[in-house]
């Protein structure tokens, strides 16, 4: 059973990327893990209520309820709300799917990325994800796809970085350290300077990587006080986005990051140049989202809700810049429909499914924060995936929309089983631990 998981994990990080159209896009390992979840779920029950999976499967399985009431309400089309319970049970099916795979053995994780950084490769030329397709192109090789992605100043920061990062992520003990700190740091300086300013997500999230292996991933150091880590943690997220920030900005002014980022900078920052004004603007969905969130709390709008109550040009009346207003009333006086904006999985998960779908990622980032404060001592050779994962989780938490979703699930998996093994219901290592039985890879 060993070697057959160990292939599965690597087929499912294989074909983790690689997407087909049905009703929507989607992954190719996710079309099994959907399958597959019902019958995994029902032999594995007692087993993930023991190793403490139970609360939030719940939690995952109230988002699609959630998902089924905001949609019944709101009179979402059928399109939509497929693939609003898609999205939904994705991490209901992952985490269980995960579960199973992992549970005797936390090492053969390192065949999940090794299939994964071949997945990344593989959708260049086939099987492209949606997001680089245009709406209508459904062929399983685009090659205007092909093409934008061969060409995008975001090529090498979006998928070098899986493979700099496989020997920390998967065999983190015998990585030299200069080199597990470095990689990062290299990746984030490349995606700023490369992509002219437009991967300042990627740049910062590899920054953070850098700095959590410094500061934390020497095996000695995972021993820190809890409050000493706590403190530690809360001092690098507090200046590390300023003093990116302010990076950014001199570099900018500087003319380190060509034309296309000093116009950018100066369209930000043309009505205000705090922090905050900038943000606004940069990542204005999130805000946007945010304050449809608050305006139907419990039930939310339904997944790609059309902005029937003005919702977008009410904020950017108050927020948003002065072209971009008119811009949107020109459109809108052409007949232009707009969707409330979702660029967040906390909030659009909230706006989508309505508190349901808040309450899950309430309690993911409060797993993330447990896990990088406390459950990572738990099983040192995770700690290259925990802190590569975890600055990325959070970034999308707030300013990306719901994504990668095969990934997302073996990340909250590996957050369970640190918390599992922090709590003494799974042995470091996996169930092979105790059974005492020879772990073999080919």
């Amino acid at each position: 059973m060993t070697r057959q998981y160990d292939k599965l994990l690597f087929l499912t990080g294989l074909f983790a990327m690689t997407e087909v159209h049905i009703g929507g896009f989607i992954a190719i390992s996710e079309i099994a893990i959907f399958i597959i979840a019902p019958f995994v779920f029902l032999q594995d029950s007692e087993s993930l209520r023991r190793d403490g999976f139970g609360k939030f499967l719940l939690l995952s399985f109230l988002c699609v309820i959630g998902c089924v009431i905001s949609s019944t309400l709101n009179a979402t089309p059928f399109p939509f709300f497929a693939r609003g319970i898609a999205a939904t049970y994705s991490i209901f099916a992952g985490v269980v799917c995960m579960h199973r795979l992992l549970r005797d053995d936390f090492g053969r994780i390192r065949f999940f990325f090794v299939g994964y950084a071949l997945s990344i490769v593989i959708n260049i030329f086939a099987f492209q994800r949606g997001s680089a397709r245009h709406a209508y192109d459904t062929a399983l090789i685009s090659f205007s796809a092909m093409e934008a992605t061969a060409n995008s100043v975001l090529f090498w920061s979006s998928r070098l970085p899986y493979w700099l990062y496989l020997p920390f992520i998967g065999w983190f003990p015998k990585t030299p350290f200069f080199y597990a700190v470095g990689a990062p740091f290299c990746v984030a300086i490349v995606s700023l300077l490369a992509s002219g300013g437009s991967g300042r997500a990627a740049a910062l999230t590899a920054f953070v990587t850098a700095c959590l292996i410094l500061f934390l991933g020497k095996e000695r150091n995972l021993f820190f006080k809890r409050r000493s880590r706590t403190f530690l943690i809360v001092l690098l997220a507090t200046i590390v986005p300023f003093a990116a920030g302010r990076a950014y900005s001199f570099s900018v002014k500087k003319g380190m990051l060509g034309e296309a980022a000093i116009k950018k900078y100066e369209t930000q920052t043309k009505e205000g140049s705090s922090a905050i004004d900038i943000l606004k603007r940069g990542r204005s969905e999130f805000f946007i989202g945010l304050y449809a969130a608050c305006r139907r709390p419990i039930v939310g709008y339904g997944p790609w809700a059309i902005d029937k109550e003005g919702i977008v040009g009410d904020y950017m009346a108050k927020h948003g810049l002065s072209d971009d207003y008119a811009d949107y009333e020109r459109r809108l006086s052409l007949g232009r429909m707009f969707v409330v904006p979702s660029h967040s999985c906390i909030v659009g998960f909230w706006t989508w499914y309505g508190i349901l779908g808040l309450t899950l990622w309430i309690y993911i980032l409060y797993l993330c924060w447990k896990t990088v404060s406390l459950y990572y001592t738990c099983y040192y050779p995770w700690f290259g995936c925990v802190a590569t994962m975890i600055p990325i989780v959070v970034w999308d938490a707030f300013f990306s929309p719901f994504g990668n979703r095969v990934m997302m699930g073996l990340f909250f998996s590996m957050c369970l089983y640190l918390k599992a093994v922090y709590e003494q219901r799974i042995p470091p290592g996996g169930m092979c631990a105790i059974n005492r039985l020879p772990v073999t890879h080919p």
